[in-house]
């Protein structure tokens, strides 16, 4: 297996939100790329090369999720990278799923939900197994990030690694 992890680009402006994804991710094994706003994002992506996989909040300042979303797809080197939608805002899964996100979820986002969303994309390399939290090793992720309480109350115990 491949011990070169796959490069997430998290696009959120709010700033523990954007944390706790940077920390939930990497201690799953990804690389991971931040930005405040789909303007940082696209001024990263045009000196850099492309991620495997977008995380993106529609509601940010500057340029929003949908207009992100378009001058992603206008752009040849961008336009296959998938992307996965995450919004407090329920009616902003219709227009996802219109503009071709590969998964929507909804904000509180959990754990689980998350990496499974991205398991779904592929594994993020190295070890780690595909869909499952099974390897994540949650408890090596900084508690006041996660809630540590909070994550093994939402995790099925068959997620842990065995060692947990």
């Amino acid at each position: 297996m491949s011990s070169i992890s796959k490069t997430v680009l998290i696009v959120e402006d709010d700033p523990d939100s954007r944390e706790m994804f940077v920390e939930l991710l990497r201690g799953a094994g990804y690389s991971v790329i931040a930005a405040r706003t789909g303007k940082d994002a696209m001024a990263f992506l045009a000196v850099n090369p492309p991620p495997d996989v977008i995380l993106l909040d529609m509601f940010m300042p500057e340029m929003d999720g949908w207009q992100f979303r378009r001058a992603q797809e206008s752009d040849p080197r961008l336009a296959s990278v998938p992307v996965v939608v995450v919004s407090a805002v329920g009616a902003a899964q219709n227009s996802a799923v219109r503009s071709g996100a590969a998964a929507f979820l909804p904000k509180p986002v959990t754990a689980e939900d998350l990496l499974n969303a991205l398991g779904k994309l592929g594994p993020p390399g190295g070890d780690l197994v595909q869909g499952t939290l099974a390897a994540a090793r949650l408890h090596d992720l900084p508690h006041e990030v996660l809630g540590a309480a909070e994550v093994m109350r939402r995790i099925p115990a068959w997620h842990l690694p065995a060692d947990y």
